[in-house]
């Protein structure tokens, strides 16, 4: 970054998303906010937890915040205490004094943080678009304060070209205000492991010999039925296993029954480390990712990183990450979801091309290339 008069640009990061189990905007921030940590040195970062500290925390290293979390996720069952707890962050944040430089908001709507400019990410429109894939809280919240964070935001960051056109399209935001900056992978985690390792991760979660993977919190948009209805299909799923893996989310609970109704063919999960579900990927056969809607779609590409081969929905946002290094489906057809799993499992050579171009397609996707790109845009908005 340039500094004027050698005065460090004092940079605040919402750091809300860190205090639940990372799933993707939890660990797009902290992905980043390691690497701006590492990469400038010349700035001086805040992060604001509902109280502000110099000092990166998370759900997975805090037993504090881990209980805290409980505790919330308790409250949040009632409706009425859910808005307080999000009007309390709002109060929090307005009671520091100072202003800060620079505030980076990864989370749609920037909270009341006093800031010169504000930068915010806008990782999808699925509570525009698909209300009713979310619960009714968060739709008023969003319906109430989303248009005002696009207008206070100096700069708006995307995943996708996508995303950028859906901004431009239904929201009326400038071309010029939105860059697209994709995420990257964590190639210290999702990479190949030694044979040993995936032998004990196999035994640490009972896992079957061959199995189909999915990775993504348990929601509507998700098309968790879609995927469950496909694989039962399947005349080959004597031999494969379905393990889900992800975040128990919102309005699932049909589907939370057909986990337990399927029990001897679906092995739900639940949320797990980054680093169990990187294992799991490389034991994989195929990862399956068939969501209605994506603002990208990280998973496959962290699939492609440890050499499984991705059936992935045929969203413009999941071509835009995938490429032609993965096998596209139409997400509404059943049928097709099925055909594609068993040319993917069956198909050897197929399977092999998905992984030899799965692994050239994600070589780019660097975390520290991408908190690059974001600390130029934070250069040319403070310059601005």
């Amino acid at each position: 970054m340039k500094y004027q008069n050698s005065i460090k640009n004092k940079v605040v990061i919402n750091g809300i998303p860190l205090l639940s189990p990372l799933t993707g905007i939890g660990n797009y921030t902290l992905n980043l906010s390691k690497a701006f940590l590492s990469l400038d040195q010349k700035s001086e970062f805040t992060f604001f937890y509902g109280y502000y500290s110099k000092e990166l925390r998370t759900f997975n290293n805090s037993a504090i915040i881990r209980r805290l979390y409980k505790v919330k996720e308790f409250l949040k069952k009632n409706s009425i205490i859910s808005a307080g707890i999000r009007n309390c962050k709002d109060m929090s944040a307005s009671l520091k004094q100072e202003e800060f430089s620079l505030y980076f908001e990864s989370n749609f709507i920037p909270t009341n943080i006093r800031a010169r400019k504000v930068v915010t990410a806008v990782s999808d429109l699925s509570l525009k678009k698909f209300p009713h894939y979310h619960p009714r809280d968060r739709v008023e919240y969003f319906d109430k304060n989303f248009d005002k964070g696009l207008k206070r935001s100096d700069r708006l960051i995307v995943l996708s070209s996508m995303i950028k056109n859906e901004l431009v399209g239904l929201m009326g935001v400038k071309k010029d205000k939105i860059t697209v900056i994709p995420p990257g992978i964590d190639k210290g985690i999702f990479k190949f492991y030694p044979k040993r390792e995936m032998e004990n991760m196999k035994k640490k979660y009972h896992l079957p010999k061959k199995f189909i993977f999915y990775l993504g919190t348990i929601e509507p948009r998700k098309n968790l039925k879609g995927l469950i209805d496909a694989y039962l299909q399947l005349n080959i799923k004597k031999e494969f296993k379905l393990v889900i893996v992800g975040a128990s989310g919102w309005k699932n609970k049909d589907v939370m029954q057909s986990f337990s109704n399927h029990v001897d063919d679906v092995l739900f999960l639940g949320n797990l480390p980054n680093i169990d579900i990187a294992l799991m990927m490389n034991m994989a056969s195929c990862l399956v990712y068939p969501s209605f809607y994506e603002g990208f779609g990280l998973p496959p590409l962290e699939a492609m990183a440890c050499g499984c081969p991705a059936v992935v929905s045929n969203l413009p946002s999941i071509q835009e990450a995938c490429g032609d290094a993965a096998y596209y489906i139409d997400p509404y057809n059943v049928d097709n979801i099925t055909e594609s799993i068993y040319s993917v499992l069956t198909n050897k050579e197929l399977s092999q091309s998905l992984v030899k171009k799965g692994l050239e397609r994600t070589r780019d996707f660097r975390w520290e290339k991408s908190a690059r790109a974001h600390l130029k845009v934070f250069e040319e908005v403070l310059n601005s």
